[in-house]
């Protein structure tokens, strides 16, 4: 075998395995979360995540400056991608129907690196 014919062995060997990685993110949704993550989704998440890992449309919408009915616009596409969970609030303290808590696990390494950088800007707002 020539050293051609076996880089083309090669190549068409790493094309197959990019496409075989391609299809297992597909299927875990990687991918798709990541192409609906905009920089306002991630602002809100590092918010949650700023905020214990827990937080309401209310304190969002104040550290955004944004109105609360879009911030809990964000804070329920981020539910629908996976990134949070909704849960009713029995906190009498806090103003507002749901909750919302980070899902640490949906997070690829990546993303918790912005998280992680982006959070910092929130703690003390």
């Amino acid at each position: 075998m020539s050293s051609n014919e076996l880089l083309l062995k090669i190549l068409e060997k790493l094309d197959n395995l990019e496409k075989r990685v391609e299809n297992i993110e597909r299927s875990l949704g990687y991918r798709e979360k990541k192409e609906k993550l905009t920089p306002a989704l991630l602002k809100a998440l590092a918010i949650v995540k700023s905020s214990g890992g827990k937080s309401d449309p209310k304190t969002v919408s104040q550290k955004l400056d944004i109105p609360p009915n879009i911030a809990s616009s964000y804070l329920n596409k981020l539910t629908e991608i996976g990134f949070l969970s909704k849960k009713p609030n029995v906190d009498p303290r806090i103003k507002s129907r749901y909750v919302f808590e980070l899902n640490e696990t949906a997070i690829d390494e990546e993303t918790k690196k912005i998280l992680d950088s982006l959070s910092k800007d929130y703690e003390d707002k």
